[in-house]
């Protein structure tokens, strides 16, 4: 008898302060990982405060954080309250080109402009998990 793989659940943090763009993002999600056994857990927060709570409440493979939020600070608040190695597990887009570079001078590597695309979505994901 073939032992089954082993069934891993993923955690997902999707901070998006756009309801659309917080679905589009799990669809895409959900798509790449269609066939991996396992289910995957998703918490989503739409402000600094929420995002922070929840950081501090779970453990993710795997964060993604809009840059442009509500107030354009707040990206920027939650991205610092990161430890080192969430921030290896987190994914930032912006089309705020300043904000790019201090998640880069931060420790973060998966970075895109708005709109993030399937594929290039994808990429990112595959690099974190």
């Amino acid at each position: 008898m073939t032992p089954q793989p082993q069934r891993k659940n993923i955690n997902v943090l999707i901070i998006e302060d756009d309801f659309l763009a917080r679905k589009n993002l799990k669809m895409t999600i959900n798509r790449i990982y269609k066939n991996i056994p396992g289910k995957i857990n998703y918490n989503e927060a739409t402000n600094e405060k929420e995002a922070n709570d929840l950081i501090k409440e779970h453990n993710y493979e795997l964060i993604i954080l809009d840059g442009e939020l509500e107030n354009e600070n707040h990206g920027r608040n939650i991205l610092r309250n990161l430890d080192n190695l969430q921030k290896q597990k987190t994914i930032i887009y912006s089309n705020d080109l300043k904000f790019c570079e201090e998640g880069k001078q931060e420790g973060i590597k998966s970075i895109s402009k708005k709109p993030i695309y399937q594929p290039v979505l994808e990429k990112l994901i595959k690099e974190i998990i």
